[in-house]
C-alpha cells in the first residue's frame, strides 16, 4: 500500500474537503461568541482564506509522495498571518485563528510552539497565559 492511498492521507484529504465545503459560520459558530452577527463581507473575507488554506494544503497532500510537517506547517501559519491582517473585526479573525488551529489538528500538526510568540489579533502566548497586545510590527510588502 502506498503512502498515497494510506489511511493516514485519505483521512486528511476527506477533512480537508469537508472543512472547504461546509458553511463554517453556522457549523462553527460557537467557538467564538459574536460571529453570527458579522457583516457578509467580513464572512467573506475569512470564508476565502480558510478555503484557500484548505485548497493549499489539498494540492499538498494530493501527490504520491507525502508533504514534509515543515511544508503543511508553513502552509497553515502563512494563512494565519493572513488572517492577522485582514480587515476584520476581532471577533472573526479570532474565528479565522481558531479555523487555522482546527485544521492544523486534523492534519497532525502541532503548531503551538510556532505561534505562541506570534502576534495575531491583540493577544499572544507567554507562559501558557494570554498577553495583551497593543501594538505589532508593520506588514512586510514580498519584494
Amino acid at each position: 500500500m502506498s503512502k498515497h492511498t494510506s489511511p493516514g492521507t485519505k483521512d486528511i484529504l476527506d477533512q480537508l474537503y469537508r472543512i472547504r465545503w461546509v458553511d463554517k459560520y453556522d457549523t462553527f459558530r460557537k467557538i467564538v461568541p459574536g460571529v453570527e452577527d458579522t457583516p457578509e463581507a467580513e464572512k467573506d473575507i475569512i470564508i476565502n482564506l480558510v478555503e484557500e488554506c484548505c485548497t493549499a494544503l489539498i494540492r499538498l497532500y494530493s501527490p504520491k509522495k507525502p508533504p514534509t510537517v515543515a511544508a503543511v506547517r508553513s502552509a497553515i501559519l502563512k494563512y494565519m498571518d493572513m488572517v492577522s491582517y485582514a480587515p476584520v473585526c476581532t471577533e472573526n479573525r479570532d474565528f479565522g485563528y481558531e479555523l487555522c488551529w482546527y485544521i492544523a489538528e486534523k492534519t497532525g500538526i502541532s503548531i503551538r510552539k510556532y505561534t505562541e510568540t506570534k502576534v495575531y489579533g491583540y493577544w499572544r502566548v507567554e507562559d501558557d497565559r494570554l498577553k495583551e497586545v497593543t501594538k505589532r510590527g508593520k506588514k512586510t510588502k514580498a519584494r
